[in-house]
């Protein structure tokens, strides 16, 4: 099958992209500004403002979006790259016959949480610029209703490469030796990219054999738990590192339920199977700097 991803040069969108390519897919990636440099000969790029109309004549089986706004920007990018993105995917889709478009949202839609357990169901509160913006491009690919869509809210994704989240602050803080100050809860809100990778393709292969997907939104987060105090101590061991654990009152802090994820086939790594990948990672980067001098 051939398989259109776009945001090509992010975290998520290549890891998809090549996890795809593994799996023998023709994969096609977009990306605005960088070409990306993962190389594969059923790899194919091309350089696309996905805000304007799209120009791209192969045919494809899917589409994978995980193309966003990144936090910070204004609120005009905030529209463009998370709106007008989501209806020119539409128009580009319909135009070229492609039914089905699997799209990476956010658990920010919900804004500000007042429930301990939150599912898709749950009130949307006062949402960030961003969180709002994506809220509304998942209202333009539910009203596709000719097209077979499904939205993934995500927590915070951990895999090689990962940015911008609570887990790997904490990892960068530890290995500096510096001080974590950390809430003593039970977390569930992450999720391993390779979990996801492997969720897209048994969505794919279910869409194309002519299943129509039985939720147009699902929440994606591990499906047991594992102490922040515990996590940290696991980094701190890892690294030998001086840092203390120092305990912070519990504020805003919630679980994501991916029943109907687990209902459609989703299934997550153990909170230390992803926390110890993770650091397996950052280790063997580290090593391989060394060896480079870098």
């Amino acid at each position: 099958m051939n398989i259109l991803v776009t945001g090509g040069s992010g975290f998520a969108g290549s890891y998809i992209t090549e996890f795809l390519a593994r799996r023998g897919y023709d994969v096609t990636a977009t990306y605005r500004h960088t070409c990306p440099s993962i190389e594969g000969s059923n790899i194919k790029y091309v350089q696309q403002d996905l805000s304007e109309k799209i120009y791209i004549s192969q045919k494809f089986d899917a589409i994978v979006h995980t193309a966003c706004s990144r936090s910070g920007d204004s609120i005009e990018e905030y529209i463009r790259n998370n709106i007008d993105t989501a209806r020119q995917i539409v128009k580009y889709a319909r135009r070229s016959k492609i039914k089905t478009i699997i799209y990476f949202s956010t658990r920010s839609v919900y804004g500000e949480i007042q429930t301990l357990e939150v599912d898709e169901s749950a009130d949307i509160n006062n949402p960030s610029k961003y969180g709002a913006t994506k809220y509304i491009a998942e209202q333009v690919f539910q009203e596709a209703a000719d097209l077979n869509t499904i939205g993934f809210r995500l927590p915070g994704i951990i895999g090689p490469g990962a940015h911008d989240i609570w887990l790997v602050d904490i990892v960068d803080k530890i290995m500096l030796g510096e001080d974590v100050e950390i809430s003593d809860f039970e977390s569930k809100n992450f999720v391993c990219i390779c979990d996801i990778a492997k969720f897209v393709e048994k969505l794919i292969i279910a869409s194309v054999g002519g299943q129509v997907f039985e939720y147009k939104i699902v929440n994606l987060a591990c499906d047991k738990t594992l102490n922040n105090i515990e996590i940290a101590n696991m980094i701190k061991r890892r690294f030998h590192s001086d840092s203390r654990i120092l305990k912070k009152e519990p504020e805003g802090l919630f679980w994501l339920n991916c029943d109907r994820a687990r209902q459609m086939g989703f299934e997550s790594s153990s909170p230390q199977d992803i926390v110890n990948q993770y650091l397996d990672y950052v280790c063997d980067y580290r090593s391989s700097s060394v060896e480079n001098g870098k």
